[in-house]
């Protein structure tokens, strides 16, 4: 089996054809990253090996078994695993770093996210029970990270680095009778990583759970309370593998919380979330500049980092 970082860096350069870039739903996906600041994509706009098309439904169950409930959502409906690693693209290395063992012997990851990303548990270092060994070695999931690192990389939203830091954060909605399942930060908001993909794992039985992207100053509203020009897309993710990315620097994103469509049958909403910065980040005083609204400012220490 080739790996995708054999392809070598000519894979990296970007499309010339302007018209493509231009027209928001053709086109290669890095170009429509790089124009508008995120992309909807299907599997097949991804650049995975062909035997991963085949294999992504079986790894999504996987990923979907024995998911610990969120502690810090006081409602239950929520559920979630999350893993962190480093990718050494030149050697094609992923290795998996700082999974802990919590007082209970529980293997857990910490997350802590600012409070300009997570208005809600800014701050707060959280426990999140680490991806389980499967996930963990699934060339899946192998092949998921390098593929979207790539198209990162081709559309000028992570800089070179020898290192990244990958986070990968299988996320489930899972409501109860008549209650809402939301995420946090329940509204518009960025992340604190350079590039976020959104990869749908599986949908059943809920209403809701559209997501919408924004310009930047819709962060911290919900979308009803923006202008329409401020809203540059709604849409609901219904199929699995289907998904979108976000550059952090340009848009703001919003999940709306899903309820279940028939309250006497089981329902739930389950993606696969993977972000990326450059590692070196982490190690030194550097930050990573953005633009907003003309004016350059400093991303702080945001989500997925070690505590």
């Amino acid at each position: 089996m080739k790996h995708l970082h054999q392809f070598g860096r000519e894979a990296l350069a970007p499309s010339n054809d302007l018209a493509a870039r231009l027209n928001g739903n053709y086109g290669r996906l890095e170009d429509r990253l790089r124009v508008s600041g995120w992309a909807r994509y299907s599997l097949a706009d991804l650049p995975y090996p062909p035997w991963l098309l085949d294999e992504f439904e079986r790894f999504a169950k996987l990923a979907l078994l024995d998911l610990p409930a969120d502690r810090d959502d006081p409602t239950r409906q929520r559920r979630r695993r999350y893993g962190r690693f480093l990718w050494i693209p030149s050697l094609g290395v992923l290795l998996p770093v700082a999974r802990e063992v919590d007082v209970a012997g529980a293997i857990v990851t910490h997350f802590v996210q600012g409070a300009d990303f997570q208005p809600e548990l800014g701050g707060k270092v959280r426990e999140f029970g680490a991806l389980t060994e499967p996930i963990f070695r699934s060339p899946v999931l192998r092949a998921l990270i390098e593929a979207d690192w790539r198209v990162a990389r081709r559309a000028d939203v992570l800089p070179e680095s020898t290192v990244y830091l990958v986070g990968a954060h299988i996320q489930k909605l899972q409501p109860r009778r008549q209650k809402k399942s939301n995420i946090t930060p329940n509204t518009t908001h960025r992340d604190g990583e350079l590039a976020t993909f959104v990869h749908m794992l599986d949908v059943r039985n809920v209403i809701g759970g559209w997501n919408a992207v924004t310009m930047l100053d819709g962060v911290g509203h919900h979308p009803s309370e923006l202008a329409p020009s401020r809203v540059l897309a709604r849409f609901t993710l219904k199929d699995v593998g289907a998904g979108f990315v976000v550059d952090d620097r340009k848009v703001g994103h919003f999940l709306e919380g899903v309820r279940l469509e028939d309250p006497a049958q089981p329902g739930h909403r389950a993606t696969l979330l993977i972000d990326f910065c450059p590692a070196r980040w982490l190690l030194s005083n550097e930050s990573p500049p953005t633009a907003e609204a003309g004016a350059v400012t400093r991303l702080t220490v945001g989500g997925g980092r070690i505590a």
